[in-house]
C-alpha cells in the first residue's frame, strides 16, 4: 500500500533532543501541539505554526521572541529555560501557563501572571 504523505495531517510533534535545525517544521502548519526539548536552534521556524494551541519548551537556550507571533497559543509550559519572558505578553489567547525552574525578570513574570489570571486563566508552578 502506498501512502500519499501530502494527505497526512500531523497535529502533534514530540521532539525530544533536537539535533537538526527546526526548518523542517515550517511545512507542518496544521500542528496544534508541540514539545521541544534540549533545543539549541532558533525558534523562528515556529512562526509558521498558526494553528499551534499548546507548546512545551524544556531546556531551551533560544529567545522566546518568535513565540509572540503564535496568536492562537492557549497553553504554554516552560521548564528550565533561561530567557526573557516579555514576548509572552503578546499572546492574547494564552489561558494556561506553567513555569518550572526558569530564570527571568521577576517583574515580567508578575505582569504575565496578573494578565493571565485577569483573563480567567491558570498559572502553575511559580
Amino acid at each position: 500500500m502506498k501512502i500519499n504523505s501530502k494527505n497526512i495531517k500531523i497535529s502533534e510533534f514530540f521532539i525530544p533532543d533536537t539535533d537538526n535545525h527546526l526548518d523542517f517544521i515550517r511545512s507542518h502548519t496544521n500542528l496544534e501541539y508541540l514539545v521541544l526539548r534540549n533545543n539549541d536552534y532558533e525558534l523562528w521556524p515556529l512562526v509558521s505554526l498558526k494553528k499551534l494551541k499548546e507548546l512545551k519548551l524544556c531546556d531551551n537556550k533560544q529567545s522566546l521572541d518568535p513565540i509572540k507571533y503564535l496568536k492562537n497559543l492557549e497553553k504554554l509550559y516552560l521548564s528550565n529555560n533561561r530567557m526573557d519572558l516579555t514576548p509572552l505578553n503578546n499572546l492574547p489567547n494564552l489561558i494556561e501557563l506553567t513555569l518550572s525552574s526558569n530564570h527571568s525578570d521577576t517583574k515580567v513574570i508578575t505582569e504575565l501572571i496578573n494578565r493571565i489570571k485577569k483573563n480567567g486563566g491558570i498559572v502553575n508552578g511559580i
